[in-house]
């Protein structure tokens, strides 16, 4: 495996069945995108939300989603 970390849990049981360097800390990236366009997807598909659904995020929110997790490549 190329990734430089991992991790493969067994949904029913919770054991662990593969990890390399699962412990290390990243910036949300990817995977959070992916899994946040599911959930509206589904949100959609429910018909809990429709595109125009106005979406409100709190102040700490806002001012997390400011910082830059990666200020050496500017």
């Amino acid at each position: 495996m190329k990734a430089k970390s991992a991790i493969l849990v067994d949904f029913n049981s919770g054991q662990i069945l593969y990890e390399k360097d699962a412990d290390h800390v990243y910036p949300p990236a990817s995977m959070t995108k992916i899994m946040t366009e599911y959930l509206v997807m589904q949100a959609l598909h429910s018909k809990k939300l429709t595109w125009d659904t106005p979406v409100s995020i709190s102040d700490y929110t806002y001012k997390i989603s400011q910082i830059d997790p990666f200020p050496m490549f500017h």
